[in-house]
C-alpha cells in the first residue's frame, strides 16, 4: 500500500475514474480493500466519500463558471440534474434556480474544508 503514497495527482485520478472507487482501485491496480484501508489510514474516510466530495467540488466550480446543471450532472456522473441539485443543496444549504445558478451567495460553505482534511491527496495551491 505504500506505493499509494507515491501517487502525485489524486484529483486527476478521481476525474479519470469518473468518481468511482472501484474504477479508482482498478486504475491503481490494487484491490478495493487495499484502497479502502489506505484511505481510512490517511484520510479517515472511505475512498467513495472522498471521491464524492471531490466530485461535488468540481461540480460547484462548474456551476459558478456558468455551466448548466444538466451538463454538470452528465459530465460528472451524477445520474441526473435533480440528483446533483439535491446534493448541492444538502452540502451548501443553498438552492439552485431553474437555470442552475445558486440562489444565495457565491459559494457553498464547508465543502473546501471537508475536502482539504485529506491534504496528502490534493495538489499544493
Amino acid at each position: 500500500m505504500r506505493c499509494l503514497d507515491l501517487v502525485d495527482d489524486w484529483v486527476q485520478l478521481a476525474r479519470k475514474s469518473r468518481y468511482d472507487a472501484n474504477a479508482l482501485a482498478a486504475a491503481l491496480q490494487i484491490s478495493r480493500s487495499q484502497l479502502r484501508r489506505w484511505f481510512q489510514e490517511v484520510c479517515g474516510s472511505t475512498p467513495q466519500e472522498w471521491l464524492n466530495e471531490v466530485r461535488l467540488w468540481h461540480a460547484l466550480e462548474m456551476v459558478c463558471a456558468g455551466t448548466p446543471t444538466k451538463v454538470v450532472a452528465a459530465e460528472l456522473n451524477f445520474g441526473s440534474a435533480s440528483l446533483f441539485c439535491r446534493r448541492y443543496a444538502v452540502c451548501s444549504c443553498q438552492r439552485l434556480d431553474p437555470r442552475g445558478k445558486p440562489q444565495r451567495g457565491a459559494e457553498p460553505r464547508g465543502v473546501d474544508s471537508r475536502i482539504r482534511r485529506c491534504r496528502p491527496l490534493l495538489p499544493v495551491t
